[in-house]
């Protein structure tokens, strides 16, 4: 995604610069963790007691600890950097419950910390608003597929997160911005794409 920043520089003048952020976790981890759900789904996680289902989020998270750790050990680009730390927020928004926040607390914050170091510290105070505002919205909009690997006190928590406007709910198609309340789904053309 494109943002644009607004700055009022040293000199009075106001400075526009446009920013470029995450809006998705990356395609590697996303379409492993849909793979993982749609085979527990496979298996009507329904019926399964909890006491299975929140070991394996919590297994889950640690892999992906294990294996972001081995990366950030490496030299990274800092658009690279943000793609993997917003990556982390994602996967910690998701899969870490109450319960195992402490468990997982320190190795976190040494992760985050590890990838941090390849933004430039300007850059990461502009750029970390805009970067908790994507991982929320790609939490809300991922919640229902990775179901059964969401704990369940995060499911609510995370449907709250739905920042829901027009355009968002409606993303194939441009729509009007102000829908008619009845039929909101209806996709009715905006006039200034007909012309």
């Amino acid at each position: 995604d494109k943002v644009t920043i607004s700055e009022t520089g040293d000199s009075g003048q106001e400075i526009n610069s446009i920013i470029s952020i995450p809006p998705s976790p990356s395609l590697p981890l996303i379409t492993s963790l849909l793979s993982l759900a749609s085979t527990i789904h496979r298996s009507h996680p329904s019926s399964f007691p909890k006491s299975l289902l929140s070991p394996t989020s919590i297994k889950v998270f640690q892999t992906i600890l294990s294996h972001y750790s081995s990366l950030s050990s490496q030299t990274l680009t800092q658009n690279f950097s943000l793609q993997l730390l917003f990556d982390l927020h994602f996967t910690q928004t998701l899969l870490v419950s109450r319960d195992t926040k402490e468990q997982f607390s320190n190795t976190l914050s040494t992760l985050l910390s590890s990838l941090e170091t390849n933004i430039d510290p300007f850059d990461l105070s502009v750029f970390s608003p805009h970067l908790h505002s994507r991982v929320k919205k790609a939490a809300a909009r991922c919640v229902s597929g990775l179901g059964c690997l969401v704990p369940g006190d995060r499911v609510a928590i995370i449907s709250s997160y739905k920042i829901s406007t027009t355009q968002d709910s409606h993303n194939i198609l441009c729509v009007e911005p102000q829908p008619c309340p009845r039929f909101q789904l209806l996709p009715l053309s905006t006039a200034s794409l007909a012309n």
